[in-house]
C-alpha cells in the first residue's frame, strides 16, 4: 500500500475512511468473539449440572460424594433426600424445584444460551464478509 502522504488527497481520505471502518469491524468481531467463548463456557457449566442432577436421581440417599469446590479441591458430603434442587433463577435469587423441574429450566436456559450463540456467530460472519470486502477496496490503493 502506498505511504498516505504520496496520494491525492480524495484517495487518502478514502483510504482513512476504509481503515477507521476496518478497524472498526475488526473491535466488533473481537467483542463478539469473546461474547462467545463466554457463552460457551456457560453452555458448559449447565451440561454439568444436568449432567450431575440426572446421576444424582439415580442414587440412593446416603450415598457417599466428592463435591468440587474449585482448583481441583473436593469436599466429602453425604447425599440427602433429591426430591428439590435448589435453582438459581437470576438476579442473585434461587427458588427449589423437584430434579424434572431443575433439569427441565437448565435445559430451557441453555437452550437460549444457544440461540444468542447462533445469533452472534452469524454477526460474527457478517462482519468477517465486510472485513474481507473493505480489505478488497483497499487492494486498489497498492501499487
Amino acid at each position: 500500500m502506498e505511504e498516505l502522504g504520496k496520494l491525492p488527497p480524495e484517495q487518502e481520505r478514502e483510504l482513512r475512511e476504509l481503515i477507521i471502518k476496518l478497524r472498526t469491524y475488526q473491535a466488533q468481531a473481537e467483542t463478539l468473539s469473546q461474547q462467545l467463548s463466554l457463552l460457551q463456557s456457560t453452555m458448559e457449566e449447565y451440561d454439568r449440572a444436568i449432567i450431575a442432577i440426572n446421576h444424582c436421581k439415580e442414587l440412593s440417599e446416603g450415598t457417599d460424594l466428592l463435591v468440587p469446590v474449585g482448583a481441583g479441591s473436593y469436599v466429602r458430603a453425604r447425599l440427602g433426600k433429591m426430591d428439590h434442587i435448589i435453582v438459581g433463577i437470576g438476579a442473585n435469587v434461587s427458588a427449589e424445584k423437584t430434579p424434572d423441574d431443575a433439569v427441565e429450566t437448565l435445559t430451557k436456559r441453555q437452550n437460549e444460551l444457544k440461540e444468542s450463540a447462533e445469533k452472534i456467530s452469524q454477526t460474527f460472519v457478517e462482519i468477517e464478509q465486510e472485513t474481507q470486502k473493505l480489505q478488497s477496496q483497499m487492494l486498489k490503493y497498492q501499487r
